[in-house]
């Protein structure tokens, strides 16, 4: 049995079409302050557990929310309307106005079509960008982009085992 998961969990590690089909996707249920009622239907969860968990975040209007996803982990993330969030130094000299969903583009070193798609941009794009970061795809652990074309990208450490 410990070998079982030891190996489950090797694959999930090595495989992202194996993980999301072991651990799921992160569902949408909230997007532009909008609730997504087959998102909800789809995953059992009652309108009165969604506005607890909310409340739990200290969220009270369901119109503050840009998005809420539940995660494969049964976790609430919610991201607030820009004019609802905490003041932050870009709120005062402003690099943009509006704020966009993030989506990973390339996890664990493979790009991820969705995340891609979801974004708004092309794999041509995203090997353009990596080429002119010089960095290489087999080096690039989590990279995520917005459907404004801003993408962060973070390297693998290679001072631990791959």
């Amino acid at each position: 049995m410990v070998l079982r998961v030891i190996y489950f969990s090797f694959i999930s590690l090595k495989s992202i079409r194996f993980r999301h089909f072991v651990e799921g996707n992160p569902t949408v249920f909230i997007e532009e302050g909008n609730i997504i009622e087959k998102a909800l239907k789809k995953e059992k969860i009652s309108l009165d557990e969604l506005l607890e968990q909310l409340r739990k975040k200290n969220i009270y209007r369901v119109s503050d929310v840009e998005f809420a996803f539940l995660d494969s982990n049964g976790e609430l993330s919610v991201l607030l309307k820009k004019e609802k969030q905490p003041l932050l130094y870009e709120d005062v000299y402003p690099t943009s106005l509006n704020v966009f969903p993030i989506h990973s583009v390339i996890s664990d070193g493979e790009i991820v079509k969705n995340g891609l798609r979801n974004a708004g941009c092309t794999e041509a794009w995203l090997v353009n960008q990596l080429k002119l970061r010089h960095f290489i795809l087999e080096n690039v652990f989590l990279a995520q982009s917005d459907s404004s074309g801003k993408l962060t990208i973070d390297l693998y450490d290679w001072s631990s085992d791959r």
